[in-house]
């Protein structure tokens, strides 16, 4: 949009530079670095296949999209784990939870009405982009208390294994 041709590079070297960070911040917690089992690999794959598609497909929206619609999208992301949540496993949000996404989603709109530019391609690929990034939080968020990991330790498996994934687009 702006002339810069390398953000899959770019998106490649957030996520290394996160993973080298989170793995050196978790080294500092009182915390082994442990092992992954069968069943606990492919949930992290299904996480870093996730992530990396979400990388992909949103980066793919802003390309075609003003930054003002990548953000709306970013953040519509909210209620749709929202939704899928109460959906799949019954999870009840309380009225204050709705009225603030309510407001928060309101709020953006307001701000990015006079500015958004959208096509067609783009908006498809936010379409796509907004319940997979959804899927992955749910996923990543049930694995992590399922195999009772910090948020570090987590992020520093996730983000270098997304690194690594996307390099191989």
């Amino acid at each position: 949009m702006y002339g810069f041709h390398f953000v899959p590079t770019l998106v490649v070297l957030n996520f290394v530079m996160t993973a080298v960070y989170t793995t050196f911040a978790s080294s500092r917690e009182e915390y082994s670095f442990r092992r992954f089992g069968c069943q606990q690999r492919t949930q992290l794959t299904l996480v870093v296949l996730a992530n990396a598609a979400a990388v992909v497909l949103m980066n793919s929206s802003l390309a075609s999209n003003s930054i003002c619609f990548y953000q709306l999208c970013k953040q519509l992301s909210i209620p749709c784990t929202m939704a899928l949540q109460y959906y799949f496993f019954g999870v009840r949000f309380g009225l204050r939870i709705c009225a603030t996404i309510t407001l928060l989603i309101s709020g953006i709109l307001l701000a990015t009405a006079t500015d958004a530019q959208v096509n067609f391609g783009g908006s498809l690929y936010a379409l796509a982009a907004v319940p997979v990034v959804s899927l992955g939080q749910i996923v990543s968020s049930h694995a992590q208390k399922r195999y009772r990991c910090s948020q570090l330790h987590w992020i520093a498996r996730i983000f270098g294994l997304s690194a690594a994934r996307l390099l191989t687009l």
